[in-house]
């Protein structure tokens, strides 16, 4: 019989360690800013998002296929990798919906459309692991002792396996029909802009006469939303480590974990900088209104 207090494992510091965790979450924090700075802004942020997100899926997936995780660990991977999809998806709605781009080129909206249809895909690989996982993957990876029931985050510490699983399965059904959906809905708007380039790309493109264009609002409904989606992801990250007692992952002593932060640290004093400058110029304002 295991004691309450052995309970608990030396974690991967590879896929999870503090190193990994903090550049993650600083990237995530610039994918959700971007979008408010300017659309290169958003799609520099999204585009580094993005390779975050299919590193650790590709990663995940190799270490689950050889079983060198536990059934936790595969859990934690996910939220990583489902909290990636959530946050850029917040800011990629709002950036992606045709209205937005109506002052946009025939040819600037088409090369939107085909990375919003490349984001969209390794959305859709992050739901097709994560319902694999839910239903088949717990099953056949390692578990904690069985007097140390692997606990999850739901606002309180929660069994993995039992109700939360059951949630879990419904969530990840839903997000592939909303995925499925929008997946079609973006190949729509691509065929029909590819139409439109097709029909006008030898007409000669009007000149307007300059204007003046009033500050973008930096503070926006998407931002605070995309803050508090950040704040929760991480404390569910953070607390499921902490309630399991994984050991092991609170330094950031190896270069697979330098690596992640200096790039998370050097995107986000990027981000700020540019914030900075536009802000002092005016073409951005703080105030909501």
């Amino acid at each position: 019989m295991v004691s309450a207090s052995d309970c608990g494992f030396v974690g991967n510091s590879d896929v999870y360690g503090f190193g990994v965790r903090l550049g993650t979450y600083l990237q995530w924090l610039s994918s959700i800013i971007a979008p408010n700075l300017s659309r290169e802004e958003a799609d520099a942020a999204n585009g580094m998002n993005a390779c975050y997100q299919f590193a650790m899926l590709a990663g995940t997936i190799w270490m689950t296929q050889h079983h060198d995780l536990l059934a936790l660990e595969s859990f934690l991977a996910l939220l990583f990798c489902f909290g990636g999809v959530c946050l850029s998806s917040i800011q990629g709605v709002k950036l992606a919906w045709p209205s937005s781009r109506q002052q946009s080129t025939t040819a600037d909206s088409n090369e939107y459309s085909v990375a919003a249809l490349a984001s969209l895909s390794l959305q859709v690989a992050v739901v097709g692991y994560g319902i694999w996982l839910v239903f088949v993957g717990l099953d056949k990876l390692g578990r904690t002792p069985q007097n140390c029931p692997e606990k999850a985050f739901f606002f309180c510490a929660v069994p993995l396996f039992g109700w939360y699983r059951t949630f879990l399965k419904v969530i990840f059904i839903c997000s592939a029909c909303v995925l499925a959906i929008w997946l079609l809905l973006q190949a729509g708007w691509l065929f029909r802009s590819c139409v439109e380039w097709l029909e006008t790309w030898a007409d000669v493109p009007e000149t307007d006469a300059e204007v003046d264009i009033a500050p973008r609002p930096f503070l926006s409904s998407s931002l605070a939303i995309g803050i508090l989606g950040l704040g929760v992801f991480v404390t569910a990250i953070e607390l499921t480590l902490h309630w399991n007692d994984v050991k092991e992952v609170y330094s950031a002593g190896s270069f697979s974990q330098l690596f992640p932060l200096l790039v998370g640290v050097s995107s986000f004093l990027r981000l700020g900088y540019k914030v900075g400058v536009a802000v002092w110029r005016g073409d951005v304002r703080l105030s909501p209104v």
